[in-house]
């Protein structure tokens, strides 16, 4: 029974479970501010990328609210999450709640949205963003 008791105690700690409110690892890598710098789709030939010029803003904050910024001013709020590699941002007003699915791709200081929900583009479309300074 001795030799039971440390397997015990070390199954007890490493059972227990982080704080709910911490921010994972993947999480952490997107809080910040992200600008949209080009995008990628098709018109039923080869996909191709194009330049996007005044790219809108996409602001990820550690309590899971993110805000998108167009012409320098906020042009919508919301909660996100991550699940796999999937980004959920959820819009809402009084009257209605729209969720955006996209899959995420994160490498360095990029980006990379492909639509999945309610908008996925047929032929194929992605945005990609820059983490901001």
């Amino acid at each position: 029974m001795k030799y039971f008791l440390p397997f015990i105690l070390f199954f007890a700690f490493v059972g227990c479970d982080n704080d709910s409110n911490e921010i994972n690892p993947t999480e952490s890598k997107i809080l910040g501010s992200w600008k949209m710098v080009r995008q990628q789709y098709s018109i039923g030939g080869p996909p191709f990328w194009e330049e996007v010029l005044d790219g809108e803003i996409l602001e990820f904050q550690k309590n899971f609210v993110f805000k998108v910024v167009k012409d320098n001013s906020e042009s919508g709020i919301g909660i996100f999450d991550l699940r796999n590699d999937s980004l959920i941002r959820t819009f809402s007003n009084d009257t209605d709640s729209i969720k955006y699915i996209s899959q995420i791709q994160l490498k360095g200081n990029k980006m990379l949205l492909i639509p999945v929900s309610p908008n996925r583009c047929i032929e194929g479309c992605s945005f990609e963003y820059l983490k901001m300074e």
